[in-house]
């Protein structure tokens, strides 16, 4: 089974196009289901993440939370076909973008969430690029973001079943 989480339905719904998804769930978080794919819309941030941006593709080597400092290695896919990079997780957009790494705020807690269930053998973590130095979040609307993720959505779907393929 795939497991997808997006931290908005601007996000999810070309995956929910791509894998012919079905909501089972009308609650929050919204969960998607298909043939061996399941979605959950978390909502923004680390907590949503728990409970539950111009268009490159990367996966991450590993994770940075800022706030504790802590970093989670991954064990990314061979041969990826996107960049490896790190990933930082904020607590807040980051705007200055002081390292060489992809920011986002439900990265670290994702991954703490799945490894506290025994399920981080295979976890990957891919993010599509929605801004940077030169394109501030605030820019961001839902259509733009639904575009990034439908540009790549051969990408990511290669990936997430390539993860599941083992």
């Amino acid at each position: 089974m795939i497991h997808l989480v997006t931290a908005l339905p601007s996000e999810a719904r070309p995956l929910i196009r791509r894998f012919a998804l079905e909501r089972v769930d009308q609650g929050r978080p919204a969960v998607w289901r298909g043939p061996g794919v399941a979605l959950v819309v978390s909502g923004i941030g680390r907590r949503a993440a728990v409970e539950a941006v111009l268009g490159e593709i990367v996966l991450a080597r590993e994770v940075v939370d800022r706030a504790d400092g802590s970093v989670r290695r991954l064990r990314p896919l061979a041969e990826p076909r996107c960049a490896l990079v790190t990933v930082t997780t904020v607590d807040r957009p980051e705007l200055e973008y002081p390292d060489e790494a992809v920011y986002d705020m439900e990265a670290a807690a994702f991954c703490a969430a799945v490894t506290s269930r025994g399920g981080s053998g295979r976890l990957q973590v891919a993010k599509v690029i929605s801004d940077n130095l030169l394109a501030s979040p605030d820019r961001l609307t839902a259509e733009l973001v639904e575009e990034l993720i439908e540009g790549r959505i051969d990408v990511i779907a290669g990936i997430a079943e390539r993860t599941a393929a083992g």
